[in-house]
């Protein structure tokens, strides 16, 4: 090790100059969600009442998949359950839950899983500040949530009908972003769980 220490010290004293960095430019990416009319036709509603789904994949492993079966075993229902009796007009309930899904293991060995969620209406994210008021429900998504937060790999996405897409990129509903800042408290520090 002190040869590449003398090495290097000789290199600098022959250049005279200190070495120097060059600026490193990153990059940032992220998946954006896309902008869709939230005021869909009536009778497209009443014909194809979901206009968007948010899926989590992620993957659980083995280790974890007793206790994760246990968990939905106990909330899946209740989650279900407990968003009706928040909203229990049915047309007013513009998120619905659709289940938590397992396929096969990938290449890592893990289980790979897929959470599920249906929007309707008008502008269901907004929704989401309402059902996460309620400690019941938040301590249940929370649950199923940090399966997601837990691993690495994860990735998220939201899906609307391609006939309700709109290319305005300055759409922001105040409403809209109340429930989006929700989603993002009631997600905070899961992978410490």
């Amino acid at each position: 090790m002190t040869d590449n220490h003398d090495k290097l010290r000789s290199l600098v004293r022959r250049r005279s100059t200190a070495p120097s960095a060059a600026v490193l430019e990153t990059e940032v990416r992220s998946q954006g969600a896309p902008n869709f009319l939230t005021e869909a036709d009536p009778e497209l509603q009443d014909k194809l009442p979901t206009i968007a789904f948010w899926e989590w994949n992620y993957g659980v492993s083995p280790a974890d998949i007793p206790d994760f079966i246990g968990d939905l075993q106990n909330d899946e229902f209740a989650i279900i359950t407990r968003i009706e009796q928040i909203i229990p007009e049915k047309d007013d309930r513009m998120i619905e839950y659709r289940g938590t899904f397992i396929s096969a293991t990938g290449e890592r060995g893990w289980y790979e899983c897929r959470t599920v969620w249906a929007y309707r209406g008008d502008n269901p994210i907004a929704q989401w500040a309402q059902l996460l008021e309620d400690a019941q429900f938040k301590l249940m998504f929370r649950r199923v949530r940090r399966r997601w937060a837990n691993d690495p790999a994860a990735t998220e996405r939201l899906m609307s009908l391609l006939q309700l897409y709109t290319y305005d990129d300055d759409f922001v509903d105040p409403d809209f972003a109340d429930g989006q800042r929700a989603l993002m408290s009631a997600s905070a520090g899961l992978s410490n769980d």
